[in-house]
């Protein structure tokens, strides 16, 4: 290779590092929108109270079933039983279970 092709070969590779630089920002850019995106519709669908313990992956008796599911995600299970009065919900995670009776939780149990 010639001197005058390595200096080519490397103003090659500065530019499109250059790019990837760019392109990395501008997704970064997108990300870091998307986040704050999210965290207002949280915010103005579930309240200041619910809205930032879902934002902190919380949960609280009290919440309901759409509350946990936003701050911890879809249950890798769900057991349930229905009753002539209620219905009892047991929702598997890898590290808890949550129990719900007609869709509020009233129990938590971390393992």
């Amino acid at each position: 290779m010639s001197l005058e092709d390595f200096y080519k070969y490397k103003a090659i590779q500065n530019k499109l590092a250059a790019e990837a630089k760019v392109k990395a920002a501008k997704a970064a850019e997108i990300a870091k929108q998307k986040a704050i995106d999210k965290r207002n519709r949280i915010l103005e669908i579930y309240g200041e109270y619910y809205g930032n313990l879902i934002i902190n992956r919380k949960i609280v008796i009290g919440m309901t079933q759409q509350h946990c599911r936003e701050a911890l995600g879809q249950p890798q299970r769900i057991n349930k039983t229905t009753t002539a009065v209620m219905i009892r919900e047991q929702w598997v995670y890898s590290n808890k279970y949550l129990y719900f009776e007609n869709g509020i939780l009233v129990t938590i149990q971390e393992f």
